[in-house]
């Protein structure tokens, strides 16, 4: 990317909307100095090539297209956002929002994948996109399909991970929260005896189940 120089706005009037943000600019001297604007004017507070500090900012007499960009993240959302500021001897002149777009939203948390409930290899299935038809196919013959997946990875305990759907509305979410099921396959050999009658398995997240085995059945 090589050298720039720092421009931080205190305050300025006109089209912009970012007093208080520091921006990175090409358009002046290169070489990391820190320079920042305050009551329509440009100053320069540290030279790059001095290696410097001034005592006092030091008015610039810059005179052309000032260039200024950075991110900038509210909430969940980040932005690129870019002005070009006019300059006549150091003063300000105009001021002109060239660019302002959404590059990142996390907002959506449906974006982070679910933890596995098991120490089995792991398939995740995102539905966000398909056609309805496809999602319903999947789950009309779902053991099956479920089944097909775990013969491709060769892992017939696979532990697999999907979405649920709900016909009307697409893909069901408590909150900002996706919904996923869980397939784990599991017998008995996965789980450690404890008591007579009585097996116990703890998964990799913490959570416990107890199956109870009696002559009337078995309880869950």
């Amino acid at each position: 990317m090589g050298m720039f120089d720092t421009v931080s706005v205190v305050n300025l009037d006109g089209n912009f909307k970012h007093n208080g943000a520091s921006f990175q600019t090409k358009s002046l001297d290169c070489d990391g100095s820190d320079f920042y604007i305050f009551n329509g004017q440009l100053w320069q507070q540290y030279s790059g090539v001095a290696g410097m500090r001034h005592p006092q900012a030091i008015l610039s007499d810059f005179t052309g297209e000032l260039n200024i960009y950075t991110n900038y993240t509210i909430q969940h959302k980040t932005y690129w956002v870019e002005y070009v500021i006019e300059l006549v001897g150091g003063k300000v002149t105009s001021v002109v929002l060239d660019e302002e777009r959404l590059t990142a939203d996390k907002s959506d948390k449906s974006e982070i994948r679910p933890s596995p409930k098991s120490k089995s290899t792991c398939i995740t299935l995102d539905f966000r996109g398909v056609d309805g038809a496809v999602y319903d196919a999947f789950h009309a013959d779902l053991d099956t399909r479920l089944d097909a997946l775990r013969g491709v990875i060769g892992d017939a305990k696979a532990e697999i991970i999907y979405q649920v759907r709900a016909p009307s509305t697409g893909l069901r979410s408590f909150g900002s929260h996706a919904h996923w099921l869980h397939s784990v396959v599991q017998d008995l050999s996965d789980f450690q005896k404890v008591a007579e009658g009585k097996v116990s398995l703890r998964d990799s997240k913490g959570d416990s189940l107890t199956i109870i085995l009696d002559e009337a059945g078995t309880y869950y």
